[in-house]
């Protein structure tokens, strides 16, 4: 099985995710990632579109959470993020 290849924002941004088990806002990610908004929108709707992270919106804020229910993508992510180094 081949694992995408992941750049260092968007590795930084997953480890983010992974790390908290709440939905967070794409400015918290941003801060805690030292990303950009722009650059965190970005790579958090990529990955929202392919199904990697769950989304919900409450007015026209966006927030963002790693799955925790579908164990599969989780463990897809977290293998991803071991063999990258951390």
């Amino acid at each position: 099985m081949t694992y995408p290849q992941l750049k260092p924002q968007e590795y930084t941004i997953f480890k983010v995710l992974l790390e908290h088990d709440y939905y967070i806002s794409t400015t918290g990610i941003a801060k805690l990632a030292n990303v950009s908004w722009n650059t965190a929108h970005k790579y958090l709707n990529t990955a929202f579109s392919k199904n990697w992270i769950a989304k919900t919106q409450t007015g026209n804020r966006s927030y963002w959470r790693a799955y925790r229910k579908d164990m599969a993508r989780r463990s897809r992510l977290q293998k991803e993020l071991i063999i990258k180094g951390n």
